[in-house]
């Protein structure tokens, strides 16, 4: 009866589970809809990584504190020659006696070829390998500032001072640049740190250039001005990492792009105005400080060169102000 029973078992139990298998419901093959839809999710993924995100992943862990230095004291040795000669202007204009009008020009043609470098060199840093545009415009630099202190007369320096402020619009390239190798969490930080180095060239160049050509002559301070060139031209040229490209886009569009900004962004239009502001009382106070220094209170381009150290004071609080601004910038307002 027993061994009856177990054999009935036996037989009876994988009855059961097949037809436990038949009522269960049968998966559905998964349709083209499912497919695409997952192949697009895929592809969405795969293409969440692209131009700046794909160069930033890879260079994000090659920037570190002794790189942003160096970028700082780049940005400062550059945006220096824009303002070597405005203290030295009294000096420049003895050299050239009956010149004065012309040696006037100097300063000006400075700051428009600055000007022009902004406009027409920086955007390209969007479209070639920021490394290389660097190292050559420091290369041009070199060579402008070779020309200053080699100009036979006036109008030769004037020719040779627009070169320089083209060429010195490297500093422009060198702070994006430093952005995009920050890490997110220390962008603020390195921004700040590098445009500091750029406002202690721009303050203390005058103060060099001042003591320099007050005590061996305008061309000495364009030789020295060419050894530091060269000198953090190579030192960047060891240590800066490589980049990619952000964008394929020819430079007249590049170009476009800006009129795009300035008509859609309205923060940027402000900004823009406000900073074009200071900028033009700055160059105005800096520009005729030498001469009247020099023609109401006979002091020499050393003590106009020194006013420069009363601003650096500033230094310090504006990188604070640069890293808490760019940090509640990158802040979402619900971590607020």
């Amino acid at each position: 009866m027993f061994r009856l029973q177990a054999r009935l078992n036996a037989n009876v139990a994988p009855l059961c589970r097949e037809e436990q298998a038949a009522r269960r419901p049968v998966p559905e093959a998964p349709g083209v809809e499912s497919r695409v839809d997952s192949t697009a999710q895929h592809v969405r993924k795969a293409s969440a990584i692209t131009g700046a995100d794909a160069a930033k992943s890879e260079m994000s862990h090659t920037i570190g504190r002794a790189i942003t230095l160096v970028m700082a004291i780049a940005c400062g040795v550059a945006a220096a020659n824009i303002y070597y000669n405005q203290p030295m202007l009294g000096i420049m204009e003895a050299a050239f006696p009956g010149k004065a009008t012309v040696i006037g020009l100097v300063p000006t043609a400075t700051q428009l070829g600055f000007a022009a470098g902004l406009l027409l060199l920086v955007p390209l840093g969007d479209r070639f390998e920021r490394r290389r545009l660097i190292l050559i415009q420091f290369a041009a630099l070199t060579l402008s500032l070779t020309a200053a202190a080699l100009a036979p007369d006036a109008w030769s320096l004037v020719v040779a001072s627009a070169f320089v402020g083209v060429t010195s619009s490297v500093a422009q390239q060198i702070v994006p640049f430093a952005a995009e190798l920050a890490e997110p969490r220390r962008r603020g930080a390195t921004i700040g740190t590098v445009m500091s180095g750029l406002l202690c060239g721009i303050l203390f160049g005058r103060a060099l250039a001042g003591a320099v050509g007050d005590h061996y002559g305008w061309r000495a301070t364009f030789w020295l001005g060419l050894l530091l060139a060269v000198a953090v031209g190579l030192l960047l040229a060891a240590i800066l990492p490589r980049s990619r490209p952000m964008t394929q886009e020819g430079s007249g569009t590049l170009l476009k792009s800006l009129a795009v900004l300035w008509r859609e962004e309205r923060k940027l239009r402000r900004a823009t105005i406000i900073q074009g502001c200071l900028f033009g009382s700055f160059s105005v106070l800096w520009t005729i400080l030498a001469l009247q220094l020099d023609a109401q209170y006979h002091l020499s381009a050393e003590i106009a060169g020194l006013f420069g150290i009363v601003g650096a004071v500033g230094v310090r609080f504006a990188r604070r102000w640069c890293t808490w601004r760019i940090e509640c910038e990158m802040t979402p307002a619900w971590a607020a």
